[in-house]
């Protein structure tokens, strides 16, 4: 049986391994050196799980709320049974929501991001 020291060396053929054997364990050490640099960055994430939750969750919350809310807005002004429009103005119509929408999106999701952000730090200070 044949052992490793820390210096790769095998004592059994006169202290060197072959070209084969010395890829594999330079494979493996840079493996372990890089789940050593993930395990690292892990433990210095202050981030919890619920950190994490929360910002993903209150960030999309807060954007379903909105787009359900402007979109109730939008359909208030229309009448359940209103008559045809025109293609011209359909489009337009479709045109100037979805810039709306896109316009409020950008705003909630800005904001809700820096108060999730706020939220988390907040429970960092806390500790």
């Amino acid at each position: 049986m044949v052992f490793m020291t820390d210096s790769h060396t095998d004592s059994s053929n006169g202290g060197t391994l072959s070209p084969e054997a010395r890829d594999i364990v330079e494979g493996i050490d840079a493996f372990d050196a890089k789940v050593t640099d993930m395990r690292k960055n892990f433990e210095a994430d202050p981030d919890d799980a619920i950190d994490k939750i929360v910002k993903l969750a209150f960030p999309a919350a807060a954007g379903f709320a909105a787009s359900k809310a402007l979109e109730m807005m939008w359909n208030h002004g229309t009448p359940k049974h209103a008559p045809k429009v025109g293609l011209l103005r359909g489009m337009v119509n479709s045109a100037v929501f979805a810039g709306l929408s896109a316009a409020v999106g950008a705003m909630v999701s800005q904001a809700s991001e820096r108060g999730s952000q706020a939220l988390v730090n907040r429970r960092h200070r806390k500790r």
